[in-house]
């Protein structure tokens, strides 16, 4: 969240987040660069153990991409 703040602070815009993702548990706020590229900051990311890792499939709902309800519509510059 202090990211957040500091990103709306300094008027970047913030595309995606905060939120959590569902996939690895890490913590994100996607945001638009400077030259209009869209970049994640996250932290947290789960690691996997490969021989108790069991593969998981998400359907496309919101929840899949952002455990917090975050919505990842905004995603493209200018939208």
């Amino acid at each position: 969240m202090r990211s957040s703040y500091l990103l709306e602070k300094l008027n970047v815009r913030v595309v995606f987040g905060p939120g959590r993702h569902p996939t690895s548990g890490a913590r994100f706020l996607y945001f638009v660069g400077p030259d209009g590229q869209v970049f994640e900051y996250s932290c947290g990311v789960g690691e996997i153990d490969d021989a108790a890792h069991r593969p998981r499939q998400f359907a496309a709902e919101p929840f899949s991409y952002c455990m917090w309800g975050a919505e990842p519509g905004r995603m493209i510059p200018g939208a």
